[in-house]
């Protein structure tokens, strides 16, 4: 979350009488036989408690979660689960929360936990969280409380992972009221799962006496205890009732147990004083409450000294917490009051639950709040209560879990019509993926715009603007002028919709090659975003920024800006979110440019995946694929090459991305089919280039035009059709200067300079790749002379020996002499070669150290280690540690050097 009250969720109201057990003053009785067994946990990974309610699972649980805080080296701790709890990010940022509670060391996943998972991949934080449990050793227990309310697919997947994957310091006890559907054969099957059901839960006669200890006359108990067939709940009742000194007569207590849990509830209430009786079955439409809910829910101001006379009902009105603040009551018995209730003040009800769903609100629980008002049958009212939370800004500020759990608490009619929740919906979905939803949803909302109210347009208006752009049907001034006006038309204080329209036209101006527009509407968009204190949406402006910047070939500022993104993904949402992964991507283009490959690969690897899985765009897929496709071919060979190429134009088929398809075409003829048919293959490039589409307006598909331009120059190279390339590059150029491209006019000046020396113009070709290097040098493009025809190796030895180009001590110069040493570096590796530094990591392979070991005795990363390694495999034809090891030795390489 990016708010300042969502900083504070974990000491919020959110968690009140979550992160520990009851706290009860009662006498309770001492289960010392199911303690015992409780004992033997670290014989188990799994501890299951079943029953109905009223038989003592969290008071059992609790007396144990005690002994527990005095065993050394154990963290125990405690998470009471609800409904809320089923959505899987809520679940997982609740476990992280109560273990760090409980004396975990849990790294920045505390941060992750208290901002809600917001962007952060659940998969990723809950293996993140089994390394942290790992890492401890020493033993974890996590008991799960009240299971069955949280019961849903995904949180049994969590329990499953935590299950499978814990290890052996992890033992999860879970009680509820009906036996969890998780797979738990194999655990059974290895005698790791011990359970306690209702039998073993009643009390035993010894144990009922011991609660009755100078209250009964053996025979009285004895009939007692045969009534009540040693049910907790029927005894505590008892023996509250009995407490008062209220005259009993044992033998009226007849029939079932369920049957005298209701007879003895009637006792007790009727035993209050007539304004405790209304207090309690007014509280009892609530899960739980807290005096100054109660005083608004009530308008009155007397449920504090209300809640203190009733100190006496700790068994059935339990208190939440050390703090004694919050109280919920026993299921049977809340279940009790709310009958009588609703038979004798029924109209009481719905005022009550709309009167807490505002003190709710107020007071920062607007889950809670808006299932009060749905409770009280106020629909309009729960979708205000949305609505006055800016709705679909809710997935920025408290992320996807959040948000579709609020969803569910809807009735599906009321889901389905509503043009706020559709276009709240339409949001959460186009964050998950899932197309063809989104646009179900927003075609059902915009033949009604007309009639919507401010706040319903100004939703729509902003999610299918979002939607236009994750579409790739960006790049129409039209469209752009008519968001200035939507800006233009918004209240001064609604900053993340105004910023959020900003990005669109952001993204629209990169995709007409506007940058200094893109930049400004980037810049205002981080204002207005910071203004409304949206930690996502500032990110995601800074990447529309650091992106134009790159385009225009600004590549210093770009990495500053991008860095500046990734500390912030990092720092608010961890190692494994999706902000980091887009981050990454935007990065590793500028990185491999500069031929940081080790560095740009590791980026790679960390995140395409991810982007693939949830919400990128064309921009982001643009620039992460050409990157990992240049890479594949590079280091691992054209089948790698392809199998990305097929990936990208995969992922793009997948989310209806045209251009992206257009570019992976262009991407596999110029790194492909130029190759091994550059005659057959440059004609159908050369008309792909002089389709009108790419022709008719110079700022639209400019990409795919640049592409298309770079693979036929290098065809035309190729087929010693040298005016014709000249001719490409030098009209691509024209445009390239006069939107600013620096980095692609550069690349282009490289071939043009190719295109000139072949048709004997040595002098035109090293003036030009002395312009080309006038960018390169400034910013480290190195790999703009890579993958080059075999006549730029000549073409750089002529500009090295011209001394007027290039003066001896010039920075041209200098740069250049590093260019030529990096190519042959380069094609020392693609003869097969091992460099230097590869060796220094087989050694120490043969030497059995670990990449971590390896990293650090040579002063590298381990992820540069996992480059080399891979580098390694490659050239030697292997991949495995094992054979890369066999194949050194076949080749006699020198693997015993100190």
């Amino acid at each position: 979350m990016s708010s300042d009250s969502a900083k504070t969720l974990a000491s919020s109201i959110l968690l009140v009488g979550k992160l520990e057990p009851p706290s009860q003053r009662v006498a309770l009785a001492t289960r010392e036989a199911l303690l015992a067994r409780l004992k033997g946990w670290r014989d188990h990974a799994l501890t299951l408690l079943v029953s109905p309610p009223g038989f003592g699972k969290t008071t059992l649980l609790a007396q144990w979660w005690l002994d527990l805080q005095s065993e050394s080296g154990v963290v125990a701790a405690w998470l009471t689960l609800d409904e809320d709890d089923a959505e899987p990010a809520r679940l997982i940022a609740n476990i992280i929360l109560s273990l760090h509670r409980a004396g975990l060391d849990v790294g920045a996943l505390e941060t992750i936990a208290e901002n809600g998972l917001l962007e952060s991949s659940t998969k990723a934080t809950l293996l993140g969280l089994i390394s942290r449990i790992a890492a401890h050793r020493a033993a974890v227990v996590l008991i799960l409380d009240d299971y069955q309310l949280a019961h849903s697919p995904a949180a049994a997947e969590v329990v499953e992972t935590l299950l499978r994957r814990g290890g052996r310091n992890l033992h999860l006890a879970i009680s509820s009221r009906d036996r969890p559907s998780i797979h738990l054969s194999a655990l059974i099957a290895r005698g790791l799962v011990q359970t306690i059901g209702a039998a073993d839960l009643m009390f035993t006669q010894q144990e009922s006496a011991a609660l009755f200890s100078g209250m009964l006359a053996p025979e009285e108990h004895a009939l007692l205890y045969a009534r009540s067939e040693g049910w907790a709940v029927v005894s505590q009742l008892a023996r509250i009732w009995m407490r008062r000194g209220r005259e009993h007569t044992l033998p009226e207590f007849a029939g079932r147990s369920g049957e005298i849990a209701d007879y003895l509830s009637e006792q007790v209430l009727r035993d209050l004083p007539l304004d405790l009786q209304e207090f309690l079955m007014d509280a009892a439409v609530f899960d739980r409450f807290c005096a100054p809910m109660m005083d608004e829910a009530r308008a009155r101001n007397d449920s504090a000294a209300l809640l203190e006379r009733l100190a006496h009902l700790d068994a059935l009105l339990i208190p939440l917490g050390r703090e004694r603040d919050w109280f919920r009551f026993h299921p049977l018995f809340g279940d009790f009051l709310r009958c009588r209730l609703g038979l004798a003040h029924p109209e009481r009800t719905a005022a009550l639950q709309m009167r807490a769903s505002n003190w709710l609100r107020r007071h920062g629980d607007l889950l809670d709040a808006v299932r009060q008002a749905l409770r009280a049958g106020e629909t309009a009212h729960a979708l205000a209560l949305v609505e006055k939370a800016r709705s679909w800004q809710l997935i920025m500020t408290h992320g996807l879990g959040f948000v579709s759990n609020l969803l569910k608490l809807f009735p599906r009619d009321t889901l389905e019509n509503d043009p706020l929740l559709l276009v709240l919906q339409a949001y959460l979905d186009i964050k998950r993926g899932e197309w063809s939803n989104v646009r179900r949803c927003l075609e059902s909302v915009g033949p009604r715009i007309a009639v919507l109210n401010a706040e319903q347009r100004n939703s729509y208006t902003v999610i299918h603007a979002l939607w236009i752009g994750y579409l790739d049907e960006t790049g129409k001034p039209e469209r752009r002028a008519e968001i200035d006006d939507f800006i233009a038309s918004l209240a001064a204080d609604d900053h993340v919709t105004r910023a959020t329209a900003e990005a669109v036209n952001a993204i629209d101006s990169i995709a007409l090659a506007e940058f200094d527009r893109a930049e400004r509407y980037s810049r205002d968009g981080v204002a207005n975003m910071q203004a409304g204190n949206c930690v996502v949406g500032t990110t995601y402006c800074l990447f529309h920024l650091g992106e134009s910047l790159y385009c225009r070939g600004e590549w210093a500022a770009a990495e500053t800006i991008y860095r500046q993104s990734l500390d912030l993904a990092e720092a608010n949402f961890g190692k494994d979110s999706m902000l980091k992964a887009v981050a990454c991507s935007l990065l590793a283009p500028l990185l491999y440019q500069r031929n940081r490959l080790a560095e740009a690969s590791a980026l790679v690897d960390a995140s395409l995946a991810t982007i693939e899985r949830q919400d990128g765009w064309f921009d982001i897929y643009a620039l992460a694929y050409e990157t990992a496709v240049r890479m594949a071919y590079s280091q691992s060979g054209a089948e790698a090459g392809r199998a990305m190429l097929q990936r990208a134009r995969t992922n793009a088929r997948l989310r209806g991305l045209r251009e992206l398809e257009r570019l992976v075409d262009a991407w596999q003829v110029e790194l492909d089919s130029g190759k091994a048919a550059p005659a057959a293959a440059l004609e159908p490039a050369g008309a792909a280039l002089e389709e009108p589409r790419l022709r008719t307006d110079a700022r639209v598909n400019w990409r795919e035009r640049y592409a298309w331009t770079v693979t036929a120059v290098k065809l035309a190279l190729a087929c010693g059709q040298h005016a014709r390339a000249l001719q490409w590059s030098e009209r691509e150029i024209a445009v390239c200067a006069a939107q600013g491209r620096r980095a692609d006019a550069a690349n282009l000046d490289v071939l043009a300079a190719l295109a000139l020396k072949a048709q004997g113009d040595a002098q035109g070709a090293v003036a030009r790749l002395a312009r080309a290097l006038d960018f390169a040098g400034g910013v480290d493009a190195v790999r703009l002379f890579f993958n080059l025809p075999p006549s730029a190796d000549a073409l750089i030895r002529e500009a090295l020996n011209d001394a007027r180009a290039l003066p001896p001590l010039g920075a041209q110069r200098a740069f250049l002499l590093r260019v030529q040493r990096e190519l042959r570096t380069q094609q020392a590796d693609d003869a097969g070669v091992l460099s230097s530094r590869e060796l220094d990591v087989l050694r120490e392979l043969h030497r059995g150290r670990s990449n971590k070991a390896i990293g650090r005795l040579l002063g590298l990363s381990e992820n540069t280690v996992k480059f080399h390694l891979k580098q390694i495999y490659r050239k030697l034809g292997v991949d495995s540690r094992v054979a890369a090891l066999a194949a050194a030795q076949r080749l006699a390489l020198p693997l015993d050097t100190a």
